[in-house]
């Protein structure tokens, strides 16, 4: 009778946990539109040097309400058989979709004014002629939008803005599907979960390569598939998703083959660590099969060819090669970038720890939890439930190898490109692996279909550790948040560009006279902005020179003409202006003195102001011109 009354409570308790799911769940729906109103209806009216300031208070209370409630309905239904842990997904899906479209919605120009703007440029390039041109070294990202460009009928100057968001919901589904694949059930709804966070700056802009790493959890989802069934319908599209991969990126392409390499090779070291296992289940413990190089040559030839093909961007020269996939000597390594940064702003040790915590601290949190199953495999134990331990042994050697690669090419850069971008192929391998880790840390006990038939509701975890698995994946979701765009908050201006940015330099490019060089302060340059414009087609147009001198020199010259052998064109941003005299004053490289003396300064005629761009045109009084 004891028994009975205790089942027949679980099943009262159900209806009413589903009710106040639903009332949650219907309450911060109701809040996301609250949130996307009071955000459209307060726009960008000039620059802004911090984008979360500019943002109205309860638009990010509402979005943060949401998020936090959703990874609440998440933890709470993780060991359920129902799935209402779907709606929790929804809430956070949709709430940093808004994040993300943030300088969309607020009525930036751009969302921000570096490679962004040159992928723009690619896009109307395809758009204006129909086809691609030589010097576009990885056009599926490019064709894919001017596609949607051209189905939709929206400017390319628009849809950029969401080619970010909808790589976004397509690495939390491939997250999701790569997660089902080789987990169980309650690892792969918190794997899903861990991956929603805005852990890469990318979500908002346009990034060939780290959209490419998004796409690697579906091509080890049909790796992994294509091992257990070995059919063609499985072979054919991954071989073909390889081959997309090269085409998407070389870097993240060279990453997949390495990868590919990776696996076959773990796959001898799986069979002697866990063959002789007598105590795990025999289908963990059977042998994998022998190393197979198919997938691994495929992706090799097509990198070959890939480097074959575009040859002359390292001059046809070995040694050129080679310095793009290792030794790039001219690049100087992350940790002396941060270092001579440091230096500069002159901050402290406990600045520095705070500022890497609000920058990389979603980072390390998931590094330390990944750490977790790697010891676990390492003590050649098994996870609970049907895991597939012989794909995540195997996805854990490439995510160990991948980050050490990271590791290195943050201290050694190995790529061309920038220091310490190979991150960016870790953290898409992040979200199995943290999964597993919060499945350990919530002690979650994982139930056969009959056991969650028969008590649907049963508690298969304890509410301090789901405090702690919602506080860590709540803590993750902040940090990504608050450090997807530059701002003051992690010592950065704002890089997103205002409509007059772009009138100011559109009309520079377009009436200034070509055979000028152009200095400036600021982030806005006329380069990107002629990408922008124009495409790839070349136009004679003032091209960009460098940073305006210190002080305008004003420290050594009466006038910044004097200082200058040649007449020069000058532009003055407010992003520049706000950056040296709020939020970098302590370098004193500009004063609110030196934008004085500008005014009076006789070598110097304004050509053009609209209030937050100013153009000057600067007379040489150099003797030597």
């Amino acid at each position: 009778m004891e028994r009975k009354g205790t089942l027949s409570n679980s099943a009262d308790a159900a209806p009413k946990a589903d009710r106040v799911i639903k009332i949650i769940a219907a309450i911060c729906f109701v809040l996301i539109g609250v949130a996307l109103y009071a955000i459209r209806n307060s726009p960008a009216i000039g620059y802004e040097l911090s984008i979360y300031k500019a943002t109205p208070p309860l638009a990010l209370a509402c979005l943060l309400s949401c998020i936090a409630s959703g990874i609440g309905i998440i933890v709470y239904q993780v060991s359920k058989v129902r799935n209402w842990w779907q709606t929790g997904l929804a809430l956070i899906l949709l709430s940093n979709l808004i994040i993300v479209l943030l300088p969309f919605l607020r009525g930036y120009a751009f969302s921000a004014v570096d490679d962004h703007l040159g992928h723009l440029g690619a896009v109307k390039d395809i758009l204006q002629t129909g086809g691609i041109p030589s010097s576009n070294f990885y056009p599926p990202t490019h064709i894919l939008i001017s596609q949607l460009c051209s189905i939709t009928n929206v400017s390319p100057e628009a849809m950029i803005n969401f080619a970010g968001p909808f790589f976004y919901i397509l690495f939390v589904s491939f997250t999701y599907l790569l997660s089902r694949e080789i987990l169980f059930r309650s690892a792969a709804i918190l794997a899903t979960a861990a991956g929603t966070v805005l852990i890469c700056y990318y979500y908002a802009q346009i990034f060939p390569m780290g959209f490419t790493f998004m796409i690697f959890p579906l091509v080890f989802y049909l790796y992994f598939k294509y091992q257990k069934q070995g059919t063609a319908s499985v072979g054919i599209p991954l071989i073909l998703l390889i081959a997309l991969t090269v085409l998407f990126h070389m870097v993240a392409g060279f990453m997949l083959t390495v990868a590919l390499l990776v696996i076959e090779l773990g796959k001898p070291i799986f069979n002697k660590l866990y063959s002789r296992k007598k105590e795990l289940p025999h289908s963990f413990s059977s042998r994998v099969k022998s190393i197979s190089l198919s997938f691994f040559l495929v992706s090799f030839i097509i990198l070959l060819l890939w480097v074959w093909r575009y040859y002359g961007i390292w001059e046809s020269r070995v040694l050129q090669v080679v310095r793009w996939f290792h030794l790039e000597l001219l690049v100087k390594p992350m940790t002396t970038q941060a270092a001579e940064a440091f230096t500069t702003l002159g901050l402290s040790l406990s600045d520095q720890l705070e500022l890497f915590v609000k920058m990389y601290g979603h980072f390390a949190i998931y590094a330390v939890l990944c750490i977790i199953p790697l010891i676990v495999i390492v003590r050649r134990r098994d996870f609970p439930g049907n895991t597939d331990m012989k794909s995540v042994f195997l996805f854990s050697c490439v995510f160990v190898v991948t980050a050490a690669m990271a590791i290195i090419d943050i201290v050694r850069p190995m790529t061309g490109l920038n220091a310490g971008r190979i991150i960016w192929a870790v953290t898409a391998l992040f979200p199995p692996l943290v999964g597993l880790a919060l499945y350990k840390i919530g002690g979650i006990e994982p139930h056969n279909n009959k056991e969650l038939i028969k008590k649907p509701t049963s508690h298969n975890i304890k509410p301090g550790r789901a405090i702690a698995v919602g506080l860590i994946i709540t803590v993750c979701s902040l940090i990504g948040i608050f450090s997807i765009y530059p701002s003051p908050f992690i010592l950065q201006p704002n890089l997103g560009a205002t409509h007059m940015d772009t009138s100011g330099e559109y009309w520079l490019l377009e009436q200034g006279n070509p055979e000028l060089r152009v200095i400036g302060v600021g982030y806005v340059t006329p380069d990107r902005f002629a990408r922008a414009l124009w495409g790839t087609p070349i136009q004679n147009y003032p091209r960009w020179d460098s940073f305006a001198p210190k002080n305008f020199n004003y420290t050594e010259y009466q006038a910044l003409g004097e200082s200058l052998d040649r007449d020069k064109y000058m532009s003055i941003d407010k992003a520049g202006e706000l950056a040296y005299l709020e939020l970098y004053p302590q370098i004193d490289k500009f004063t609110t003195s030196d934008f004085a003396k500008l005014q009076r300064d006789s070598t110097i005629d304004k050509l053009y102001a609209n209030g937050e761009m100013r153009i000057w045109y600067v007379h040489s009084q150099s003797t030597e011109k």
